[in-house]
């Protein structure tokens, strides 16, 4: 995918709501969670607090599933895309409706319900409902 365009940095509505949906896909954690810091607690509250949740933000919703997936809405388009846990960050790619977004690893934060991706496109904090 190195040939690729990234719609995340053309700076039009379209590449930011493919990375705020991307990013909706992701984490948010238990409520009344201390900040997760250590690298096996972060991984383990990822897995156990926002797989295979529905994770919402005011455009939109998504989930990630334990299968490698994830699929939601945003902006009133569908978003889909495979991911997956490396070097104790969230990665992934996929597409916003038909409009690919390239394969990009995010640096994750869990702080009571709240999950924040940070990437090369900026960091987009989620809440899980």
């Amino acid at each position: 995918m190195d040939s690729a365009v990234s719609p995340f940095k053309n700076g039009n509505a379209r590449g930011q709501t493919t990375a705020v949906a991307a990013a909706l896909v992701l984490l948010a954690v238990g409520q009344g969670c201390a900040p997760v810091s250590a690298d096996t607690d972060l991984k383990d509250t990822f897995f156990s607090q926002f797989v295979d949740t529905k994770l919402v933000r005011s455009e939109g919703h998504t989930t990630f599933k334990s299968d490698g997936t994830f699929f939601g809405e945003a902006f009133g388009g569908s978003l889909q895309g495979e991911w997956e846990w490396k070097n104790n960050q969230f990665c992934r790619s996929g597409s916003f409706d038909s409009d690919p977004f390239p394969y990009a690893c995010e640096k994750v934060t869990i702080s009571g319900t709240e999950l924040t991706l940070s990437g090369p496109d900026g960091a987009f904090t989620y809440t899980r409902p």
